[in-house]
């Protein structure tokens, strides 16, 4: 199989799974319901994934790429934590971004919940691979701009994870429903949370 051909099945595939994963869940998905949602033969599925767990890491793994991606270089990311320029524009984008997600995250942060397996893992596997590359540039472009950072490398892994990735993808997914339940109006619940993220997450570059 050549590579261009290869490359799109597996991106047929990974889509696939992606619509029945948010339809059926995770549990009610079987390989063979990929497959034949895919067109494809079983076969083609294992050659390019080891198992169905496979697939989820791997989807979730797209998703924070493209996630991070939004965010800017890491030159451009020290640079909005000094003038905020950009930051309102770039968070906008990623929440709107990830409620298109909306149904595949809630399915595969459900997997990372379930106390009786290592769903976890997954989450932090896939999560510590995009944000250490991300924090290695922060701190390289840090240190050129002169920012100092007490805790290094931990510290910026812990602060990405849980100022940074968690509370944006916990707004996506139920910013519609706070806004629902507590009677406020949507676009000034997205206004609140830009104001609170910008001082817990993005100033905090700046110590």
């Amino acid at each position: 199989m050549g590579r261009t051909g290869g490359e799109q099945t597996r991106k047929k595939i990974l889509a696939t799974a992606e619509a029945l994963f948010a339809e059926k869940g995770y549990d009610g998905t079987g390989i063979q319901d990929i497959a034949t949602e895919a067109g494809i033969n079983k076969a083609l599925i294992y050659y390019h994934f080891k198992n169905k767990k496979d697939i989820v890491d791997s989807l979730f793994r797209r998703t924070l790429e493209e996630m991070f991606a939004m965010q800017g270089t890491a030159e451009e990311k020290i640079r909005d934590a000094g003038g905020e320029e950009n930051v309102e524009r770039k968070i906008v984008g990623i929440i709107a971004f990830l409620e298109k997600k909306r149904k595949i995250l809630a399915v595969m942060l459900m997997e990372s919940l379930k106390l009786d397996t290592d769903g976890y893992r997954s989450l932090f596997e896939c999560a510590k691979m995009i944000i250490e590359k991300n924090i290695s540039e922060m701190m390289h472009e840090g240190e050129a701009a002169g920012l100092k950072k007490s805790g290094g490398r931990d510290e910026l892994l812990m602060h990405e994870f849980f100022t940074g990735f968690l509370p944006i993808v916990f707004f996506a997914l139920f910013k519609d429903r706070w806004a629902e339940f507590f009677g406020c109006d949507r676009t000034e619940t997205t206004r609140l949370f830009l104001d609170v993220f910008s001082r817990s997450h993005i100033r905090h570059l700046n110590g």
